[in-house]
């Protein structure tokens, strides 16, 4: 069964193949012991940057998607700096999906949400 959960340190490092460099906060897609995704928010400078990689597999799961970044928007709503994101324009709607969530591109690639 395939569910969306908070990411543990040990979610994070066996999907990223070791420590991170930094600390987030984030959830994880699971398919049993199968890590689909991931996503969350870190601390950068006066901002936030908030980050999603998706495996293929997920990457065919709009539903999914939509459920994770509605609980990434939720945890970006705690915060009153701005939160940026990189537009991967190899990801197909990853353009229109930043900015259905309220982003606006700052440069071509980087997108801001302002509070």
């Amino acid at each position: 069964m395939i569910e969306i959960v908070p990411a543990t340190a040990e979610i994070m490092e066996h999907f990223y193949r070791g420590q991170l460099p930094r600390s987030v906060r984030a959830i994880a897609v699971l398919d049993g012991d199968e890590i689909l995704g991931v996503a969350g928010i870190y601390p950068q400078d006066a901002q936030r940057v908030v980050f999603m990689q998706l495996s293929e597999r997920l990457k065919k799961e709009r539903r999914l998607i939509v459920r994770g970044a509605r609980q990434l928007i939720a945890m970006m709503d705690e915060y009153s700096t701005p939160v940026r994101a990189f537009c991967d324009r190899s990801i197909a709607n990853a353009e229109s999906m930043l900015r259905h969530y309220g982003f606006v591109p700052i440069t071509d690639d980087v997108f801001e949400r302002r509070y």
